[in-house]
């Protein structure tokens, strides 16, 4: 869980998120996965369905994030 808290502290903390994203996508293959999956759709559904897929509680999640 740390590397995705990593993650997320290097968005939150870029100018441009789309962009760092879209940078890093061309380094690993699974976020250049994962953004394609997004690309066009609402990212809370997104979020909804990785996370019932994965059997996460979103709103233990918030909580843990501090969100």
């Amino acid at each position: 869980m740390s590397d995705l808290m990593s993650l997320i502290g290097m968005i939150r903390g870029a100018q441009n998120p789309q962009a760092f994203l879209q940078q890093q996508a061309q380094s690993n293959p699974m976020i250049a996965k994962a953004l394609q999956m997004t690309q066009g759709r609402d990212p809370m559904q997104v979020a909804q369905n990785l996370a019932r897929e994965q059997g996460i509680d979103l709103n233990q999640l918030r909580q843990q994030l501090g969100m």
